[in-house]
Formats: structure tokens, C-alpha cells, sequence
């Protein structure tokens, strides 16, 4: 995967993104002028939240190149230890569902 076209199609979602969230294009102007006001605590916070995606994506590239071999070993693992895997990954979709934030279209 180049890393540059990834960077650059996730920075197109993020500010087009911004069109859906403000009710107006006075809003959108405004937004886009506080952007450049986002060196501090929130810059930092970003970018790390951009590195934890550069690093899940390196992750789910892994696995994809290793699909077979983690196949073949979840073949061989016993089946109460994978209930217990797969019961602990459900309870942390479901602690994270628990923080819904409104839908991105729900003002259309």
C-alpha cells in the first residue's frame, strides 16, 4: 500500500466530512478558518489518531499477506479458548457502541 495516496484520500474524507456536518456555508467558512488555529492539544491528539490508523492499516495489511497461516492456526486452537477470544473482541465492540454520536447525514 503507498502510505502518501492513504494519507491523502483519508485527509479528502475528514474535510469533506466537514460539508455534511455544518448547516451552512457561513459555518463551513468559519470551520475552515479555525482550522488554522489547531496547533495545540487537539494537534497532538490527531496525530496520534492518525498514527493509530497508519498502524491498524500496517496491521490489516499483515494479516492479509498472512491470511492462510492464520487460518490453519485458528484451525488448530481449541474451541472454548477461541468462545473466549471472540467473546472478549464482541464486549469491545459493544463498550464502544455504547458512545453513538449522531449520524453524520441526519440533517439531510
Amino acid at each position: 500500500m503507498d502510505t502518501c495516496k492513504f494519507i491523502a484520500f483519508q485527509l479528502a474524507v475528514v474535510l469533506t466530512w466537514v460539508a455534511f456536518r455544518e448547516p451552512s456555508l457561513d459555518a463551513i467558512r468559519t470551520a475552515a478558518g479555525r482550522a488554522s488555529a489547531w496547533w495545540g492539544a487537539d494537534t497532538l491528539l490527531a496525530m496520534v489518531l492518525l498514527a493509530a490508523l497508519l498502524g491498524s492499516s500496517w496491521v490489516e495489511e499483515w494479516m492479509e499477506s498472512h491470511f492462510a497461516h492464520i487460518v490453519r492456526m485458528m484451525q488448530r486452537t481449541p474451541f472454548p479458548l477461541l468462545s473466549v477470544i471472540y467473546g472478549a473482541l464482541l464486549f469491545l465492540v459493544l463498550i464502544g457502541a455504547g458512545s453513538a454520536t449522531t449520524f453524520i447525514y441526519q440533517r439531510f
